[in-house]
């Protein structure tokens, strides 16, 4: 199937890479990604397949691959090999090697050097599987007893090629130290945290347009009474005063709801007024101490 979105090919080529060198957590974080963002997509069903370790999940997942492309040669050999005699009524399970077919699916999505997408020349033997074990990762080496798991490393849900330690306290997604957000209770990603800032954000699309429009004259009232101050260090203390009457006027308008975004607009309102005096009086530095003071108080009212 043929992948339009370039973000999508390339976390599953990252997903493909690190599948290939048996990291089977990274791998999988890597696949559950890509489905939550282009459910669709049957390479990537099929690679979170291969690196499952539950086998009623594996099956789970190459039937959603065999319902996107039905001529999925990987994903039926699988089937098969989890002993499903019939991938759909009146399908016959084709006599092919499983791994065989996934090692060169691997080898191809990848686009990786035979160094990194294989095992060693000694170790390139596919894994032999009793009747009742689950089925191995088609790259495992060949050995009498399963080599000694090492330390998979993280790699950011958000940036796929950045190794990392930390993982969200809240929905346990591994996070770099770019996405991680410090919080009380930990690190946390930056959907987590805006998923918890928006049960204190009640106000409605109206309650903007109040704002607006109660912010903008209080704002330009505010500009107009300094612009008669003759004593511009004054505005020092006044600007301030006014920005925060503004902003608490404003904020009652709107019946005490807080906004993500009305803190700005109600800011915004205040340089624009700010501007507007200053183009009618030209008087730049007590127009000006005010906008910068007056912002700032109001925008902090409504934060």
């Amino acid at each position: 199937m043929q992948i339009s979105d370039p973000r999508i090919r390339s976390l599953l080529r990252q997903a493909n890479a690190v599948a290939a060198q048996n990291k089977r957590a990274a791998a999988e974080q890597l696949y559950r990604q890509i489905i939550d963002e282009a459910p669709d997509v049957p390479e990537a069903w099929l690679g979170l397949g291969m690196v499952l370790v539950d086998p009623e999940e594996q099956q789970q997942a190459y039937r959603q691959a065999l319902v996107l492309d039905r001529e999925n040669e990987a994903a039926r050999a699988w089937l098969a090999r989890l002993g499903q005699s019939r991938v759909h009524d009146g399908d016959d399970a084709p006599a092919v090697d499983a791994e065989e077919v996934t090692r060169r699916y691997l080898d191809e999505a990848t686009s990786l050097p035979a160094a990194v997408s294989v095992a060693p020349e000694k170790e390139d033997e596919l894994p032999v599987s009793t009747e009742n074990a689950a089925p191995l990762h088609p790259v495992l080496t060949n050995q009498a007893q399963p080599a000694p798991p090492q330390a998979e490393a993280l790699v950011c849900a958000n940036h796929p090629g950045r190794v990392t330690s930390l993982r969200c306290n809240r929905c346990n997604k591994p996070i770099c130290t770019q996405c991680a957000r410090r919080t009380p209770v930990g690190y946390r990603c930056k959907a987590c945290v805006r998923e918890q800032e928006d049960i204190f954000y009640t106000a409605e699309a109206i309650h903007y347009i109040i704002a607006f429009v109660v912010g903008v004259p209080l704002a330009i009232l505010a500009a107009v009474l300094v612009s008669f101050i003759p004593f511009w260090f004054l505005l020092i203390f006044i600007g301030p005063v006014l920005g925060t009457i503004v902003g608490r006027l404003t904020f009652l308008s709107i019946g005490r709801r807080r906004g993500r975004y009305i803190p700005y607009l109600v800011g915004g309102s205040v340089v624009l007024s700010a501007l507007v005096v200053l183009l009618l009086t030209g008087n730049w530095l007590s127009i000006g101490i005010y906008g910068f003071l007056g912002a700032s108080s109001a925008y902090y009212q409504l934060k």
